[in-house]
């Protein structure tokens, strides 16, 4: 845990915690643009200049995003998830999977372009 008690992140081991710090890390590392073309279609899709108060994020809009890809045929999204399920208004769930996220009127869902890197993992396969 970081930060005081019930504040920060959480993680089940210090070995994840160790994983996800670094990957942040590397994040803040890499130059701009150096993510794969699937990376660079999320973070365009949840910028905060594409994102409007209230708008609510879809596991669709992932897919769509990815799909929208050059030479990528098809797009399977196995994890959708923001860091606190707590903060937001609702989350719509599918079966017992999360699909959407319903922020508050006054709220933006996002991503970070400078740690999207370590927020996001994109596996992308041949076929």
């Amino acid at each position: 845990m970081t930060g005081e008690e019930g504040k920060g992140n959480k993680f089940p081991s210090l070995t994840a915690g160790i994983r996800a710090h670094t990957g942040r890390l590397l994040a803040y590392a890499l130059p701009s643009g150096t993510g794969n073309p699937a990376q660079a279609a999320l973070i365009d899709t949840f910028s905060l200049r594409r994102r409007s108060l209230g708008q609510p994020a879809y596991i669709a809009e992932v897919a769509a995003a990815l799909e929208d890809v050059e030479g990528v045929i098809t797009a399977t999204v196995k994890t959708f998830a923001i860091p606190d399920d707590s903060a937001v208004l609702r989350v719509a769930l599918t079966g017992s999977a999360k699909s959407a996220y319903f922020p508050h009127p006054n709220q933006v869902i996002s991503v970070d372009p400078a740690s999207a890197g370590a927020d996001m993992a994109v596996k992308v396969e041949a076929v």
